[in-house]
């Protein structure tokens, strides 16, 4: 989550590229009532983000860095965690970690298809 803080009657628009993308990508925040916008990203383990702000018609050029290296190290883990752990273990060149971890995700994979078929494949 990216947050920016400042009047709620402004426009805020994010302007970000991820990796190595030649563009960036522009979306406007949303702003609750108390002037705080946020833009959501669904980052990804050694993700990098480069960003910085339109406000109405002025472009802060002061660009920031985000670089996304957490692991979820509780209980309640997703799909998103569990390739994070895999780049991990790829970057940590643990190929037996990493097998292990791929066959785990390709089997809750599987599984999920199985179990949760949405109404209209039924026949």
């Amino acid at each position: 989550m990216i947050e920016y803080y400042g009047n709620p009657d402004n426009k805020v628009v994010i302007n970000y590229k991820v990796n190595d993308a030649k563009e960036y990508a522009s979306a406007v925040m949303k702003c609750d009532n108390c002037g705080v916008f946020t833009y959501r990203l669904s980052l990804f383990y050694n993700d990098k983000v480069i960003y910085n702000y339109t406000i109405g018609t002025d472009t802060n050029t002061k660009e920031y860095n985000i670089l996304y290296d957490n692991l979820n190290d509780g209980d309640n883990k997703g799909r998103f965690d569990a390739i994070n752990e895999c780049l991990a273990s790829e970057e940590l060149r643990d190929m037996v970690t990493l097998k292990k971890l791929m066959e785990s995700y390709a089997v809750e994979d599987y599984v999920t298809k199985q179990l949760f078929v949405p109404e209209n494949m039924r026949q």
